[in-house]
């Protein structure tokens, strides 16, 4: 059975973040600092790199309880590998902003 995968992130609302969320910047003018947004980000589309994903964020894709990302397991330099099969850096600079701005990011997999 095949599995693709993509991070979830929710956390509040900040000029420091405004470039990393889903929509253009100016969708978000009247937002008050502190409201909750939600991201999808990091989306994986092989069984493979998803497998790889959930390695490099130091969860177990099949143990749902591992599937909150702690950001001090994180291996970054395994993220920036995935950048050259999945994402362009850009996206793994906006995850990495929205981690270290109080997100709580969850892998979320789809078997």
């Amino acid at each position: 059975m095949g599995m693709d995968a993509n991070v979830i992130c929710i956390g509040p609302f900040g000029q420091n973040v405004a470039d990393c969320l889903d929509y253009p910047k100016d969708n978000y003018e009247e937002m008050e600092e502190g409201m909750p947004v939600t991201v999808e980000t990091l989306n994986c589309s092989s069984s493979s790199t998803s497998a790889e994903l959930a390695d490099a964020l130091g969860l177990d894709p099949y143990d749902f309880r591992t599937h909150v990302v702690n950001k001090d397991n994180v291996d970054w330099e395994k993220m920036f590998d995935i950048v050259n099969m999945e994402w362009d850096e850009d996206v793994l600079k906006k995850f990495r902003t929205l981690i270290e701005n109080n997100f709580i990011c969850i892998y979320r997999p789809n078997y």
